[in-house]
């Protein structure tokens, strides 16, 4: 597995945002799970120069240097399928998009879409709150763009 910071800023992105945050345990058994995948993870029989990370107990991040080797359908398909082993041997969510991750000071707090508005009017979440902005899609956007205030993010549109 490549480290995270031996990957070019165009790698590309995926995130999977957990519907809860895993315990030391689990963290050590996802970095296991993700560590064997990684270093098994080709495109058309060639490996693909990649990395992985467990973020805040809650984020799976996955990167690829597509300009090394593209990650073609298949491969995606087989990352898919791995984080859908984890949910189901973690009794966890992968695949929510509906639910929003936002810091409320020091502590992350998750949000669905449709309570966005409610929040906004009453205060608990206003134009500076930071949001988690899951759809980067490289690394460079992930070091820039993925931490954002509500007021830059497209988040805004349910407020």
């Amino acid at each position: 597995m490549a480290d995270f910071q031996a990957m070019p800023d165009h790698s590309r992105v995926w995130i999977y945002q957990a519907d809860r945050t895993f315990t030391e345990q689990e963290q050590d058994f996802i970095e296991s799970q993700l560590s064997t995948f990684i270093g098994n993870w080709t495109a058309h029989s060639k490996q693909l120069f990649a990395t992985g990370m467990l973020v805040f107990q809650k984020f799976l991040i996955l990167l690829v240097d597509e300009q090394n080797e593209a990650a073609s359908g298949c491969s995606i398909d087989s990352s898919v399928k791995m984080v859908q082993e984890l949910e189901m041997q973690l009794s966890c969510s992968f695949f929510d998009r509906l639910n929003f991750v936002y810091m409320d000071g020091e502590h992350m707090k998750t949000i669905h879409k449709d309570d966005m508005e409610q929040a906004y009017k009453e205060g608990a979440i206003n134009d500076q709150t930071i949001f988690f902005n899951n759809l980067v899609s490289n690394k460079s956007e992930l070091e820039s763009g993925w931490r954002v205030a509500l007021k830059d993010s497209w988040h805004f549109q349910f407020t």
